[in-house]
């Protein structure tokens, strides 16, 4: 399984530039960097490839794994 990756100013370009009812919601990294998974592009093909129109890497997600955001619950 790999993900998509973006630096911070992609992900903020990425989410203001999005118009319509379908709308790609990348998750920020612990590192600031942002991701989202890479079946966007081949879920529902061709739904999300327009609204790509930044720069990305290519990384499997162990890479990034221990970067997720950690949630913390109150009891």
């Amino acid at each position: 399984m790999n993900v998509l990756i973006f630096t911070n100013e992609d992900a903020q370009t990425l989410i203001a530039n999005q118009t319509g009812q379908h709308r790609l919601a990348p998750v920020q990294l612990t590192d600031g960097r942002w991701f989202l998974m890479e079946d966007v592009l081949t879920e529902i093909p061709g739904l999300f490839q327009d609204k790509l129109n930044v720069s990305y890497l290519v990384e499997p997600f162990e890479n990034i794994q221990s970067l997720l955001p950690v949630s913390e619950e109150t009891p």
